[in-house]
């Protein structure tokens, strides 16, 4: 994945910069307004007290509530002094539909963090670069266990 479509975003259209130094930058169960994209420092995701995954420089993240326009689904908080570019709900939308490699990337993203949190409940590694869909490849086997677990 190509982080450089997120580092140009957040220098070329996101919002005024916004400092966080280990404070909550958002709550699960919130209403999204913002997708952020870190600058400097790291921001840990977390369900509950227990963190998921830990976001750096040029990452994103809060993408999901403005792709479906739900609830927060995990916390934010700053681990080190950062600085993020938020992304309101217009500006997501006008990228979206201006450049698509800022698309095709945040679907990356979107697809890695989906594939890590599904391997990681139902003990599955994630599947290689390439889809193969022999009954013996590791995707089929994947599918084929998570549509009997679901």
């Amino acid at each position: 994945m190509d982080d450089s479509n997120f580092e140009f975003s957040a220098r070329s259209v996101a919002g005024q910069p916004e400092q966080f130094a280990g404070q909550t930058i958002f709550a699960q169960g919130e209403t999204g307004t913002h997708m952020y994209i870190v600058r400097t420092g790291s921001v840990d995701i977390l369900i509950g007290e227990r963190a998921i995954e830990t976001i750096g420089l040029n990452g994103i993240f809060g993408e999901m509530a403005l792709v479906d326009g739900g609830a927060r689904s995990a916390t934010a908080r700053a681990k080190y002094a950062c600085e993020l570019a938020p992304i309101d709900q217009r500006t997501f939308v006008l990228m979206v539909d201006e450049a698509p490699y800022f698309a095709l990337s945040l679907m990356r993203v979107v697809a890695s963090r989906l594939w890590k949190h599904l391997s990681a409940a139902m003990g599955v590694r994630p599947p290689g670069a390439s889809l193969c869909f022999g009954a013996d490849q590791p995707a089929m086997k994947f599918a084929t266990r998570l549509s009997a677990w679901h």
